[in-house]
């Protein structure tokens, strides 16, 4: 499992703990480039990694803070309409970083005590998981305060690539 917090740039798939699936872009494929698609969580396509969905490139925005960049789409992982809100959607988007208010497209890494991480939105302070704990298919992500304590659904790590 790689450590997204030791590296200025990282490929890698994104694995859900509770569900087992992994971070992509909302299906159907035609979705896929849609600069406003949520994202959402699914089973390993096994697509080319080069064209997959399914795989990020992480790299270092600041000093603790992080951009995800979507393999397939080149769109960041962002929240919808700049939302702090809990149930807030994790969505791509394109490339606002040039305003450098616009948080709402960096991302922390927070390591617990078991190995894995909690991904979180620099600007909300949430955590994104799947809505309503759910680990079904294409089930889409929204941010929430950190409740880690009550099950592993905010809960991924890291396969590099």
């Amino acid at each position: 499992m790689a450590d997204p917090n030791t590296n200025t740039s990282l490929r890698v798939r994104i694995k859900n703990i509770k569900s087992g699936r992994y971070l992509s872009i909302e299906n159907p494929p035609d979705n896929w480039k849609n600069y406003d698609a949520s994202l959402a969580i699914n089973d390993w396509s096994g697509i080319e990694i080069l064209s997959s969905p399914q795989v990020w490139t992480i790299l270092r925005y600041r000093a603790d803070d992080y951009i995800l960049i979507n393999q397939f789409s080149g769109n960041l992982a962002s929240i919808r309409g700049r939302s702090t809100d809990n149930g807030a959607t994790a969505m791509q988007f394109f490339g606002q970083l040039q305003v450098a208010s616009e948080k709402f497209q960096e991302w922390t890494f927070r390591k617990l005590q078991n190995g894995n991480y909690l991904i979180g939105n620099v600007n909300s302070g949430k955590y994104i998981g799947p809505h309503d704990r759910s680990t079904a298919p294409n089930t889409f992500l929204v941010q929430w305060e950190d409740q880690k304590g009550e099950d592993s659904y905010q809960e991924w790590v890291f396969d590099e690539i």
